[in-house]
């Protein structure tokens, strides 16, 4: 009995052992496991596709001129880089001439003397320096020439088929001018909203627009700080006659524009400000602003090409200056022509033409 007892009391011992040791296997394990599962890295989000690039811009020609544009354009820059390519393998071929008439004659000439040698040798290279250099200085005088003729011929060609589409369909006569012809400084002096600037214009044309005496021209004007030259304008710049009855200092509106916008110098005081315009000088001046004029002045809106618009309306003459981005301004060189910019000028052009009649006031003084 004592044995069986002793047997039980040993079972029961191991059956405490294992419980003992299945629970701290349990409480050794389970934490593992936690933390198995805590530094588990998460998958990593796929990265996004990159954007693709924009497809280039299909440029249609509505019109033969516009096309005629593209086509001067391409063959002014064939014609310059042909131009400068062989300006190019001159100077090359000039160089290894200038170098080779100093090593062969050196090495042909190894038998003789070494003040003869090096006379010799120094002779030889002299002639084909002289002859290396000037034919580099005659083909780049050559260039010049040639690189003025063609950009003139590209820049009459740009203007003179713009002209054409931005005008068809106007009563305009007596047209004259062409790319090469400028402004006098006193025509910008006039309007007083650029005073004191240095001068710098293209395609002056004079024309009349339904009998009234008209004149545009691209210009730019820059004026000294003391440091630098600063742009104070940019765009095309309109002027016409008037028959206003209107003080010596006139009237000046201004469209406001974005922050590209370049408001002119005013020294006025301001009679109307409005989110769109602002207008400078008297009470009395101001009343031609009539409800047509004021019509046409709703229909004006400055955009990102149009970026502002600055009147002024002197005694006899009216004054119209737009500002225009680059994109109209510059002439395209290495990239194609985008109609879509001549296209929107010539429906602003037709607008201020309309407008410079209104402000004339033949029939209204």
């Amino acid at each position: 009995m004592d044995e069986e007892k002793k047997i039980e009391e040993a079972e029961a011992e191991v059956e405490k052992v294992e419980e003992v040791i299945d629970d701290d296997f349990a409480d050794a394990v389970k934490p593992v496991a936690e933390s198995v599962v805590e530094e588990k890295e998460e998958e990593p989000e796929p990265e996004p596709e990159p954007e693709k690039e924009p497809e280039p811009e299909e440029i249609v020609y509505s019109d033969d001129r516009l096309k005629a544009v593209e086509d001067a354009r391409l063959l002014w820059n064939k014609t310059y880089r042909k131009t400068n390519s062989i300006k190019t393998a001159i100077s090359f071929s000039a160089i290894a001439l200038i170098i080779l008439g100093y090593i062969i004659p050196y090495f042909a000439l190894a038998g003789q003397e070494e003040s003869a040698r090096s006379t010799w040798t120094l002779v030889i290279c002299g002639i084909t320096a002289v002859i290396g250099i000037g034919a580099i200085a005659a083909y780049g005088f050559y260039a010049r020439k040639k690189n003025r003729e063609t950009i003139s011929k590209y820049f009459n060609a740009y203007y003179s088929n713009v002209n054409a589409y931005a005008f068809d369909g106007l009563d305009i006569r007596n047209l004259s001018g062409n790319a090469d012809a400028k402004i006098e400084k006193a025509e910008v002096d006039a309007c007083g909203l650029y005073p004191n600037s240095q001068v710098g214009s293209r395609d002056n044309l004079t024309f009349t627009y339904k009998d009234l005496d008209c004149a545009l021209c691209d210009m730019a004007a820059q004026k000294d700080t003391g440091k630098a030259l600063t742009t104070v304008f940019v765009g095309k710049y309109l002027r016409a006659h008037n028959h206003r009855t209107i003080s010596s200092d006139g009237l000046v509106i201004y469209f406001k524009g974005n922050a590209r916008a370049l408001p002119p110098t005013v020294t006025l005081p301001v009679y109307e400000d409005n989110k769109k315009f602002v207008v400078y000088g008297s009470k009395e001046d101001a009343r031609i602003l009539t409800h047509d004029i004021r019509d046409a002045f709703r229909n004006i809106r400055t955009d990102s090409l149009l970026v502002d618009v600055a009147i002024a309306i002197k005694p006899g003459r009216t004054f119209i200056a737009m500002g225009y981005e680059d994109d109209l301004m510059i002439l395209p060189n290495d990239k194609p022509f985008n109609p879509k910019y001549v296209e929107e000028y010539a429906k602003q052009v037709r607008q201020f033409l309309e407008l410079a009649v209104l402000l004339d006031g033949e029939n209204s003084k």
